[in-house]
């Protein structure tokens, strides 16, 4: 049934219950003792199984590709304090998959469709209300009532979601500083990258890096 709550969370895009309930099950998973990162590891992959039949059953969405890289993660978990950081990866990715294919099915106004391109590519500069309604070619305030409508989340918090997806790969893939990655990614300084980056990831940058790397190895 928890698993159950979980799914139906992640689904409806309520990241913070989702976390919720699930650090509630996994600490009394993790209080068996020696048998508890076994018991971790198989709730995980009932976890992973759950949320993608869920995802298809009440969204239409096939996860398929998701899934397969988090069961492969989930099988290299080496201890509980690994397998229980995973659950939050499991979380997080099923959250972020379905918010981006959530947003690309709904947008079918051409002015949205141009805006989100142009943030795309541009997630690093300073983009302003103003700009994105010159080149929309749309009034900053029907741009703004359009946009909050259809997407479901402030321009702002759309342009920190793109640049922490933009900063995770960064962290994983280069040795550049966290203080370079913040640069390019467009954040105002380091510790506002850090404040973001753990409000929207559930990490630091220092702690998902070290994660990364641990899981490369």
């Amino acid at each position: 049934m928890s698993i159950l709550k979980i799914a139906s969370a992640v689904v409806a895009g309520n990241l913070c219950m989702a976390l919720e309930i699930y650090e509630t099950l996994s600490q009394k998973i993790i209080s068996d003792g020696d048998t508890s990162h076994w018991k971790m590891v198989c709730f995980l992959i009932d976890l992973n199984a759950t949320i993608r039949t869920y995802a298809f059953t009440v969204k239409g969405v096939d996860a398929e590709c998701v899934s397969e890289v988090l069961q492969r993660k989930i099988l290299s978990c080496l201890d509980v304090s690994d397998s229980r950081r995973m659950g939050r990866e499991i979380i997080h990715g099923y959250h972020s998959f379905l918010y981006s294919k959530l947003i690309s099915s709904k947008l079918t106004n051409p002015v949205l469709k141009e805006a989100v391109r142009y943030l795309e590519e541009n997630y690093h500069k300073d983009v302003k209300l103003d700009e994105l309604s010159r080149l929309c070619n749309v009034n900053k305030n029907y741009l703004s009532k359009l946009w909050n409508k259809e997407v479901g989340m402030s321009l702002r918090k759309y342009m920190q979601t793109l640049r922490c997806e933009a900063a995770k790969v960064f962290l994983k893939t280069t040795d550049y500083s966290i203080e370079y990655i913040s640069d390019i990614c467009g954040f105002k300084s380091q510790a506002h990258f850090s404040v973001v980056f753990k409000k929207i990831v559930g990490q630091t940058p220092r702690e998902y890096r070290k994660e990364a790397l641990t899981k490369q190895r």
